[in-house]
């Protein structure tokens, strides 16, 4: 296999090696400590094809550390391998399962991952828009936030804190909800009784969602975001708050004061449908900040 590998051959040979012997080849190094991946990554002018072939039949080698102390993701980046293989591979090592959308609030989903994205945020920004790829079309906002507070293997700083500049413009940028707020990523986007509950910075722009309620204040500039899925029991249950509220003068002494309401599609919670957003007032201390 390595010898494949470094001469260079066809990727049918590759393909003959593999239906022969199995993924086997793949997974075992040499006498130099060297895998066939980190070979193939190494190699100048080495076919595309035979990187995505090798990743294709030994998975487990894309979140696997080569034996020069870099995950593969990093080598790619050095190497200014194709875009769509770095894809590949962050996917493979993501800290938190990116999932289709689904009809209902679903919690984050974290993985057993090898630090790719990590090392990867922190060391370069010549892939930014791969992230922004991964993060625009397959995240929610609560996976962003809980990808953003990934802590590094000793737990001392977040992924967010040591991302370099473009990393970190592209996490703030799929940090924006709703077209209007931002959502620190130092606060845990918390999913509680079918609600998801999120603090949140209102920065106000041409681009606001459909207002419900013309009568509405202007938005404080920090709020706690109430979201459902139509269809929910939950939505319901804010459409009958909206109402309430519209009925009846609620004490600010009593009850938190209703800013904005937003109904815009759920894909940015990972859900299928429409969704409604209310934005109440923050109050000074929240239960998602205690816990």
């Amino acid at each position: 296999m390595h010898v494949a590998i470094k001469t260079k051959a066809p990727l049918e040979v590759i393909k003959v090696i593999h239906a022969e012997m199995g993924s086997e080849p793949f997974t075992i190094s040499d006498k130099n400590r060297v895998f066939p991946l980190q070979m193939a990554m190494s190699i100048n002018n080495v076919d595309m094809e035979v990187i995505r072939f090798i990743c294709a039949v030994a998975p487990q080698m894309m979140k696997k550390e080569m034996t020069n102390g870099m995950m593969p993701v990093c080598m790619a980046a050095e190497q200014n391998i194709s875009s769509s293989i770095v894809k590949e591979l962050l996917l493979a090592d993501s800290p938190v399962k990116f999932m289709p959308l689904q009809p209902k609030l679903r919690d984050v989903v974290l993985r057993v991952h090898s630090q790719s994205w990590w090392q990867l945020a922190i060391t370069t920004g010549k892939y930014s828009s791969v992230i922004d790829e991964i993060l625009s079309n397959m995240a929610s906002i609560h996976d962003i936030v809980s990808l953003c507070q990934e802590p590094d293997s000793n737990g001392y700083s977040t992924l967010y804190e040591m991302a370099t500049l473009e990393v970190k413009n592209v996490l703030r940028k799929n940090l924006v909800f709703c077209d209007r707020y931002i959502v620190p990523p130092e606060y845990k986007a918390t999913i509680a009784k079918g609600l998801l509950l999120l603090c949140a910075i209102d920065m106000p722009s041409k681009n606001e969602s459909k207002i419900l309620m013309p009568q509405l204040e202007e938005a404080q500039e920090e709020v706690l975001l109430h979201c459902a899925v139509e269809s929910s029991s939950e939505y319901d249950d804010l459409v009958h708050e909206i109402k309430a509220r519209n009925t009846f003068e609620f004490s600010p002494l009593h009850s938190q004061k209703l800013i904005r309401v937003h109904t815009v599609s759920a894909k940015s919670i990972g859900c299928t449908g429409q969704m409604l957003c209310l934005a109440f007032e923050r109050p000074l201390l929240t239960l998602q900040e205690v816990s």
